[in-house]
């Protein structure tokens, strides 16, 4: 059994008190992987989570990170949202370009890519096919 995007996020967040999941990416390799940026201190860590296990198999700081927005939905939440909207599981999340403090979040659904653009505040701001591994742009 492997591991979700989600519960992946969860495993990166044990014993943080402070600090928030920022973005998150399905790595496939010989040995897949989740990677979770952490925000803490205002320090990006990386975090990679075996995907058949659960196991942490990199946990370190990786470089300077702003602040997460004030104000925003958890990232959890924002995977469930998008998950819903686009009927399948969340496989990626970062932080929008084109929009502050929204989450630009990629969902498998079947054998179809989606992106469903969260606003901080919950609302789904866009549902259309993923151009993300096409190459493309909207």
């Amino acid at each position: 059994s492997t591991i979700t995007l989600p519960q992946s996020i969860d495993v990166a967040m044990t014993g943080r008190t402070d600090g928030a999941p920022i973005r998150a990416a399905l790595l496939l390799a010989s040995d897949p992987v989740w990677e979770v940026g952490v925000v803490q201190q205002l320090e990006r860590n990386d975090v990679r989570i075996r995907l058949a296990s659960g196991d942490v198999v990199f946990n370190a700081p990786v470089g300077p990170a702003n602040a997460p927005c004030a104000d925003s939905i958890p990232l959890a939440d924002a995977l469930a949202i998008a998950a819903q909207r686009a009927n399948g599981d969340a496989i990626a999340v970062v932080a929008d370009d084109d929009v502050a403090c929204a989450f630009e979040i990629q969902v498998l659904s079947g054998t179809t890519l989606w992106e469903v653009k969260v606003a901080k505040d919950g609302r789904v701001l866009e549902h259309e096919l993923s151009d993300e591994y096409g190459g493309g742009e909207d």
